[in-house]
């Protein structure tokens, strides 16, 4: 059964520049390549458009140095 897709917020810290914000948006699509992904630089957060959970991409973003919570 497939879940609906939900938008999750996310505060992420750590990112300084826009290699950053590409290394983020990654991360996220590695979780779920089916993703729609925004992430500002200058608000420091990201959104994520998936049918999983937000546990997965809190997880992979703050191992990666992103450490990463929902809003």
């Amino acid at each position: 059964m497939t879940h609906p897709a939900q938008a999750h917020h996310f505060s992420v810290s750590g990112m300084s520049c826009q290699g950053c914000v590409k290394s983020v948006e990654r991360l996220i699509l590695k979780q779920d390549p089916a993703a729609t992904v925004t992430v500002s630089l200058e608000r420091a957060e990201a959104v994520v458009t998936s049918q999983l959970p937000a546990h997965p991409f809190t997880e992979a973003l703050t191992k990666a140095g992103f450490p990463a919570h929902m809003q």
